[in-house]
């Protein structure tokens, strides 16, 4: 049957279709509805009923990317973009809440205040920019007329909800003021603690080192585990999301046409009289520099080119693997700090020294007998951030490696064999590839190696587009494994801030909030990547059930259990030795050293941060032992060696009123961030930024 003779067979009903809706879009004009819902469309959220509009939102984002734009000269990425929105959202959301808090506080603006920010004698800052004369002073005759004007009325009812907005907030500080107080005592506190350091030796005992066989975790543990501590595997509502990425890598071409860009440049820049300007002219990513560098202030492929090379002369294009680099040696000098080039092969020793010595010197024997030591580096190296590249460590300085290592590597001789030289990694094999005591001051003309928008970006996209259409048809699992892409899952929520592989979660929320579920997204274009996702389920809010915590908690409490057993081992060792070299050797661990711990230095020599154990280090006195301690890596029985302990009185009044400026800033931030934080606890906010924001 035609189509034409369905709708002649059906014209009744069509009709009697059609009087209903006309008389109920009269009924609804009637009474105004399209005019609420539209009011309610076009506005992005709301706070405890302050209606937060469209308009007002897209602004303020507009104002940030404006700003974004004027301090760096170039258009946000997707992912800055989606941060502003946020930035916007909990700026204005913060407003309408400081709003609520002046008000609660009894903080009012009267007209007389207002009247007196216009007229007065000391007008707004922005009432004297915008009638300022000539001479620089406000323009009475030009301010009086502009009231008058019937048609500025408007205009200065907007004027008149600034200057009270401003006022109310600068009343709001000024309480804030009032209330945040700093006493002598704090400040000669925080100049104490500021200024306290702290040598230690210590003995660690790494979790790391208690083996798995001693680790027993039942099914009841994991469940008594999950049961105790529910409340953290509460969840608010929650999106499940599966999606595949598309690489805006730039192409081989894209890197070709870098490289001969900058080629094409070569001679002119060797020419150049004012390099400062030449790099300014050629839009450089690194800006003009008078510093002088030494080979290991350098990436490693400028630092290559760069050994050896003559004032004058340009080298490149460089390639890093992230721009493309001209490099113009200005000057030369001697430096005093030496760097050197190295190569090395880790034997890691473990429990038995002895036998991870021998096989060291296994190794160096195949060196000495003609082998290549970069292959060898990749056979049998255990250093994983060196053995791919040939043992290869770059150019490196003082301060950077290990006491002995540093020692054997800058007493060598270009090309000679070191070791096997002990540290507490293992064993080393080293070879001293180049030394320099030379620093160099360079003019570094470098672009970005972009992807091309017209060619790759848009290929990508395309690419992107042909998968969703296809998904859509034959499956969204199938079709990436017919095209060789990885499927991810995530679960998103409103805490859900970055998703890997994507960047900021925003965009992915935005669809999945508005999406049905099995619904696949329109390419959604992030910094790195286009992200294509399929919305698998929702789920309301409430628990994190418990096989899906099972592993999590799992590593907690065998983390849990390793803590304890290697606190209670160094214990046992403690107590039976008391001596901290016999402690040592009972545990076959070394005794190693931190110089200037203090409350700012919270970092151990080849450990990372270990906040408490500097804490309980800056409370001991020279000599003393603090308890065995369970750190973030181990457990640790420390001693302080020497302890710098700070003169509150040698305090000047520069340093006093810095401390006191510092201390005050803090207090008020956090006053006030602690009251903002009550009032949005406290408060009805909804988010309907996704109608506006999903991708279409």
């Amino acid at each position: 049957m035609g189509l034409m003779t369905r709708l002649r067979d059906n014209t009744h009903i069509i009709l009697w279709m059609l009087v209903i809706a006309f008389g109920l879009i009269w009924v609804m004009t009637d009474a105004g509805l399209f005019e609420a819902l539209g009011t309610q469309r076009m506005h992005v959220g709301e706070v405890n009923g302050h209606a937060i509009s469209y308009q007002e939102y897209t602004e303020t984002v507009d104002r940030y990317l404006q700003a974004y734009q004027q301090q760096t000269g170039e258009s946000a990425t997707p992912q800055m973009v989606e941060l502003y929105r946020d930035m916007a959202w909990q700026s204005l959301t913060n407003e309408i809440l400081r709003q609520e808090l002046a008000r609660r506080l009894g903080l009012r603006v009267s007209d007389s205040e207002i009247l007196e920010l216009v007229v007065g004698e000391n007008p707004d800052p922005f009432i004297q920019q915008q009638f300022a004369g000539p001479d620089g002073r406000i323009d009475r005759n030009a301010l009086l007329a502009a009231i008058r004007a019937p048609e500025t009325r408007e205009g200065w009812l907007q004027v008149e909800q600034y200057l009270r907005r401003k006022r109310e907030a600068e009343k709001l500080e000024q309480l804030i003021a009032t209330i945040a107080r700093v006493s002598e005592g704090e400040i000669r506190q925080q100049y104490y603690l500021e200024n306290k350091a702290v040598d230690i030796e210590y003995i660690v005992l790494p979790y790391a080192d208690i083996p798995q066989s001693e680790i027993k975790i039942t099914d009841g543990d994991l469940r008594r585990s999950y049961s105790a501590q529910r409340e953290r595997y509460r969840v608010p509502a929650s999106y499940s999301i599966e999606y595949v990425l598309f690489s805006k890598k730039p192409s081989r071409e894209d890197t070709l046409r870098t490289l001969e860009e900058l080629a094409q440049l070569k001679e002119e820049f060797a020419r150049a009289e004012n390099d400062s300007l030449f790099l300014v002219q050629h839009g450089s990513l690194s800006p003009y520099s008078r510093a002088f560098l030494t080979l290991a202030d350098m990436a490693e492929p400028i630092a290559n080119a760069v050994s050896g090379a003559r004032v004058g002369e340009v080298l490149g294009p460089i390639n890093d693997g992230f721009a493309v680099h001209l490099i113009k040696v200005l000057e030369t000098r001697p430096s005093a700090n030496p760097v050197v080039r190295a190569r090395h092969i880790l034997i890691s020793a473990g429990a038995d020294k002895a036998e991870g010595r021998r096989r060291a010197e296994e190794v160096l024997r195949r060196l000495r007998a003609g082998e290549d030591f970069a292959t060898v580096a990749r056979e049998v190296s255990q250093d994983p951030g060196s053995a791919s590249r040939g043992g290869d460590l770059g150019w490196f300085g003082k301060g950077r490696m290990v006491k002995e290592f540093e020692e054997a590597a800058f007493s060598a001789r270009p090309g000679q064999l070191i070791g096997p030289v002990e540290t507490s990694f293992g064993f080393h094999i080293i070879r001293v590839e180049a030394r320099s005591q030379t620093e160099y001051r360079l003019a570094d003309l470098s672009r970005r190696i972009e992807a091309d928008p017209v060619t790759t970006v848009a290929r990508v996209q395309e690419a992107a587009d042909d998968f969703r259409y296809f998904a859509q048809e034959s499956g969204f699992e199938k079709e990436a494994q017919r095209r060789g892409l990885t499927v991810q899952s995530a679960e998103l929520n409103e805490e859900t801030r970055f998703v890997p592989g994507v960047g900021v979660a925003g965009p992915l929320l935005h669809f999945a909030k508005g999406a049905k579920v099995g619904e696949i997204s329109p390419p959604i274009e992030m910094d790195e990547v286009f992200v294509v996702a399929r919305l698998k389920g929702r789920r309301a809010e409430g628990y994190r059930p418990f096989e899906e915590v099972k592993e999590a908690i799992r590593a907690e409490l065998e983390q849990e259990k390793r803590r304890e057993l290697a606190v209670e081992r160094l214990r046992q060792a403690v107590s039976q030795h008391r001596d901290m070299a016999a402690v040592a050797r009972a545990l076959s661990r070394p005794v190693e050293r931190a110089e200037g711990l203090s409350f700012r230095n919270t970092v151990l020599p080849g450990r990372g941060a270990e906040p408490l154990i500097a804490a309980a280090a800056l409370g001991l006195k020279p000599g003393e032992h603090a308890p065995v301690l369970a750190g973030g890596q181990g457990a640790y029985w420390i001693r302080a060696v020497r302890v710098q302990e700070p003169d509150p009185n040698a305090i000047t009044q520069e340093e006093r009123q810095r401390i006191r400026e510092t201390l005050l800033s803090q207090k008020r931030a956090q006053l006030m961030g602690q009251w903002l934080q009550e009032l949005r606890n406290q408060a009805k906010i909804e988010d309907r930024r996704y109608l506006f924001l999903r991708p279409s």
